[in-house]
């Protein structure tokens, strides 16, 4: 799909046009299942590509009006059981991107109270759990709750270590943990726990070489990752993974045309470096 490969142009208007037909279809049979089924997948889609694109205030609404569909099918139709944690996942990603964190946390609790019911080898509802929890350890420290965002954190990396360890060869799972391991030393330094900082910091670190060398390139491995990991390490005044991490990230007019989450991560891997040495760049 378009919105896959980032194609965002190209995918808007297709899903544009889903949402209109699936739309209609309802219209004409407002209590079929099927359509509702179509309707709620046709916002989701639509907001998923709109958050994707940098866009969270045009996606807040698609994935609102997609969780109010889905909830009343939930408990009879598999599909919207299937879909609903997911979406309250990405609803929960808008309203952080526009700064509203407790929504965020109210609708990543609203997720993990659905996730609860699963069967405890469905390893996607691990994966989603696990992602809830990671988010909710960052969202909790935002909020000054430091023994709630470790908490969340530790559990978040139990949970990817578990899903790691079933499948090693799988890359995927690989970059979750070391995300995850990230998150929490992050949190961590921020609490100012240097031990636990360090040892995420080196474990994470751990994780990377196979992630960096993977074919093809993936620049939110060897992009976001990579300056997480350097962000921790010089937050921790390692002065190598500084200069490291100021290479990385170059002069502020690398962001010029570049795509949002590179935007971002460029922007955060700055301010960070900015508060550990006093480089303004």
């Amino acid at each position: 799909a378009a919105w896959r490969q980032d194609k965002t142009a190209q995918a808007l208007p297709r899903f544009e046009a889903y949402l209109a037909l699936a739309q209609a279809l309802v219209n004409q049979q407002p209590g079929h299942a099927p359509w509702q089924v179509e309707l709620a997948s046709a916002e989701q889609n639509l907001g998923v590509v709109r958050l994707r694109s940098g866009d969270a205030r045009g996606a807040l609404p698609r994935l609102q009006r997609a969780v109010a569909v889905w909830q009343p099918l939930a408990a009879t139709n598999a599909d919207a059981a299937r879909e609903l944690p997911g979406t309250w996942g990405w609803l929960a990603e808008a309203h952080e991107r526009l700064g509203a964190p407790r929504e965020a946390v109210a609708a990543h609790e609203a997720k993990l109270a659905l996730l609860a019911k699963a069967e405890a080898n469905d390893r996607e509802a691990q994966h989603l759990r696990a992602a809830s929890l990671a988010a909710l350890g960052r969202l909790r420290l935002e909020a000054g709750d430091g023994a709630g965002a470790l908490r969340d954190g530790r559990a978040s990396v139990a949970a990817y270590e578990v899903l790691a360890a079933l499948d090693p060869e799988n890359l995927e799972r690989r970059s979750h943990l070391a995300f995850a391991r990230l998150s929490l030393g992050e949190s961590a330094l921020a609490l100012g726990d240097a031990a636990e900082s360090r040892r995420e910091a080196e474990a994470a670190g751990a994780l990377l070489p196979r992630l960096l060398a993977a074919q093809p390139p993936r620049p939110e491995w060897s992009g976001e990752l990579r300056a997480r990991w350097l962000s921790l390490r010089c937050g921790a005044a390692d002065a190598d993974a500084c200069q490291a991490l100021a290479r990385d990230i170059g002069p502020p007019e690398l962001n010029a045309g570049a795509p949002p989450a590179e935007q971002r991560w460029r922007a955060v891997a700055r301010m960070r470096l900015s508060r550990q040495t006093g480089d303004p760049r």
